[in-house]
């Protein structure tokens, strides 16, 4: 439905336009031992989006475009209603094109362009506006969105011939020529620089004329008989060429010897993410990932993993002829991965859990009420400590309650089981990518448990970051999830709190993790981002001393976490009270104790 809109207006527009680990040395294989004290479920809910309206019927036959402004275009259609579509910064995108060795429009850019934008975002008094709107910062972002492809020098079009002899816009055979059996080819769209010859079985054949256009205007080219190829210059934007019928197939190859590029949209864009970029709540929201499979039966699709602990949304959509009693359709990040959390959905029932220790726990239950065919979208939202899950058939929508979900580690994957999808479509996106401080860590991140500091950050109404960490992580696998993030936003603050599983030893501090945040720290530098260091608590079981004296030297900002718990010392049992009885973890003072230090020393950056 959507498409059939998008490509009317862009038609129209291209016509006027034309944590936990053992210490270890430096040269031992390190302890990847995971955390199994995952917290239990909060009561804290997420309001999650507002609904968004239905599909709008079928839209009325266009009947005229115009130019308002050098960026605005009004689309007038047959039942007396118009649009206004904004391009508002048309002229540098025009230029965007050309350095990109586009020779057409900025217009003629975006008709041949695929864009496959969800329809329920359109259906509003502001629809046309607000999909300009969109479209426009999807170019601003043009590298993201787009990639060039299609490289074409020569191409070769059948000829659907008329009789008669075309020299002006009448179309009228003029009596001169009465002693030519002449023909005339469709318009064909042409660019500056094409050479245009006319074929005959495979080889050229003599144009008697070829009448070109500018903008509507037709100019006659005067193309003398025995020429065999016409060159486009200028703004020509459409040729007719007439010849001599001999009663042939004919075709016209169109040559240029500069790449002919054209532009594809690499990235789907759902209805929450066009919303995002038409309305300005955030420009540079984008969508992370996206598999798409003409049919899914008794397999999966799977997104790469990740250790994001909030604000993530998964949406699978596909179409089925309905749901046996055997059939199951899941979604989830890492199904069978410890810290995941998953949804089976069945004909009658949605069930949701987690996964942690090597066992699932169930958490929603309960029928969904909702026929299962057609085109069906099943969406989760996550928050900070909660998720929601959405089924949505078109006609009827289900929603669960807020329920804990873990999902910060394994891979995103949906999956069908003894049933067929088709046109089965997988995407994934971190809303939390726009916020300016992010946070790296390990098993010491968690929002939903008191014995972790992020907790008491939440609780303080602290919730404008970008949480990523997962128990037993490492320096190196830290990073690694760092560069992934790069590829979708940039932040102003990296914040670097890991090292708890890159022990040191006595005599020195552990190389893996001294090269890991060097690269990091590097990285920083390179995208212009402020790092903030971290030391990181001695325990009866963990030695840190070296890497603490390091950051503290280093010259760059950090949290003095290790102070915080009165931790400096090796072997540092912790003031009573503050350390959990595995010796590694915080208990909820020394949680709180490790929030109290990190308000302490950058405080300025944490947003309300």
């Amino acid at each position: 439905m959507m498409k059939k809109i998008i490509s009317v207006l862009l038609v129209a527009l291209f016509l006027v336009s034309c944590g936990s680990g053992v210490s270890e040395a430096p040269d031992v294989t390190e302890n990847n031992s995971p955390d199994t004290n995952l917290p239990e479920p909060s009561e804290t809910a997420d309001t999650g989006a507002p609904e968004l309206p239905q599909e709008p019927g079928e839209p009325s036959p266009m009947s005229g475009v115009s130019k308002v402004s050098d960026s605005v275009y009004r689309v007038n259609f047959e039942n007396g209603t118009s649009v206004e579509f904004d391009v508002a910064n048309a002229e540098a995108l025009w230029n965007t094109a050309k350095e990109k060795g586009y020779t057409g429009s900025l217009i003629g850019w975006l008709g041949v362009t695929s864009f496959d934008i969800e329809s329920k975002f359109f259906d509003s008094d502001d629809g046309a506006n607000a999909k300009g709107r969109a479209i426009a910062s999807m170019l601003e972002n043009f590298d993201y969105y787009f990639e060039v492809n299609g490289v074409e020098k020569t191409r070769v079009i059948d000829v659907v011939k008329t009789e008669g002899y075309y020299v002006n816009t009448d179309g009228k055979s003029y009596p001169e020529f009465n002693d030519l059996s002449l023909a005339y080819s469709q318009l064909i769209e042409v660019e500056a620089g094409d050479v245009i010859t006319l074929l005959s079985n495979g080889e050229p054949t003599r144009v008697y004329r070829t009448v070109a256009y500018r903008s509507g205007a037709t100019k006659d080219a005067a193309v003398g008989k025995e020429t065999l190829s016409y060159k486009v210059t200028g703004d020509t934007t459409h040729v007719i060429m007439s010849f001599v019928d001999e009663g042939k197939d004919y075709k016209i190859s169109i040559t240029n010897e500069d790449a002919r590029v054209r532009p594809v949209l690499k990235r789907w864009v759902d209805a929450d993410t066009a919303k995002i970029l038409a309305y300005g709540t955030d420009e540079e929201f984008i969508p992370d990932l996206s598999e798409k499979v003409d049919t899914l039966n008794n397999g999966y699709i799977k997104l790469q993993s990740n250790h994001i602990v909030n604000n993530k949304t998964l949406v699978f959509s596909f179409e089925v002829d309905g749901l046996k009693d055997d059939a199951l359709i899941g979604l989830g990040h890492g199904e069978t991965s410890y810290g995941g959390s998953g949804v089976e959905i069945t004909a009658d029932r949605i069930l949701t859990y987690n996964y942690a220790a090597g066992r699932r726990t169930n958490l929603v239950n309960e029928k969904h009420g909702i026929d299962i065919s057609g085109k069906v979208t099943v969406t989760i939202k996550t928050g900070l400590r909660t998720a929601t899950v959405t089924i949505d058939n078109g006609e009827d929508k289900y929603a669960t309650t807020d329920f804990q979900w873990f999902g910060r580690n394994g891979e995103i994957f949906a999956k069908s089981v003894n049933v067929e999808l088709k046109n089965a479509r997988l995407d994934w996106r971190c809303d939390s990518y726009r916020q300016d401080v992010w946070f790296f860590g390990d098993s010491y991140f968690d929002v939903t448990t008191t014995a972790r500091w992020p907790y008491y950050m939440v609780e303080d109404g602290i919730t404008e970051f970008f949480l990523n960490g997962f128990p037993g992580r490492k320096t190196q696998e830290g990073l690694e999830d760092f560069k992934k993030a790069l590829e979708f936003s940039t932040p102003k603050y990296a914040v670097w709190c890991l090292g708890m599983n890159n022990g040191d030893t006595e005599k020195g501090m552990n190389a893996n993790y001294r090269n890991a945040t060097e690269e990091f720290l590097a990285i920083c530098e390179e995208n212009g981002i402020t790092p903030i260091l971290s030391t990181i608590p001695n325990t009866p079981t963990a030695i840190n001393v070296h890497k603490n004296e390091w950051v503290k030297a280093s010259g760059y900002r950090y949290v003095d976490f290790a102070a915080g718990v009165d931790a400096v010392e090796m072997g540092s049992p912790w003031p009573a009270g503050m350390l959990s009885g595995d010796k590694v973890h915080p208990a909820p003072s020394g949680a709180e104790a490790l929030y109290r230090q990190l308000k302490k020393d950058i405080s300025d950056i944490l947003v309300k």
